[in-house]
């Protein structure tokens, strides 16, 4: 497992808002880290690479928002 520097499942529990503003602070290397260790894509054609800081904080938000409405 990738390291991680937070969860974000933890962090959404406490507010969606407050997910966003962390997020926002990381790289875009400790972005992919969390998408990574938390497997928040599957087999897809994202180029994770090729992402931006927003665009890796967007899907992040995304992928655990899904992930706890199902």
């Amino acid at each position: 497992m990738t390291e991680s520097v937070l969860n974000p499942f933890s962090v959404y529990a406490k507010g969606e808002g407050l997910l966003r503003s962390q997020l926002g602070a990381l790289s875009p290397r400790h972005l992919r880290a969390i998408v990574r260790a938390y497997d928040l894509v599957g087999a897809s054609d994202l180029d994770l690479e090729a992402m931006t800081a927003p665009e890796l904080a967007a899907l992040i938000v995304l992928a655990v928002r899904s992930r706890l409405a199902a």
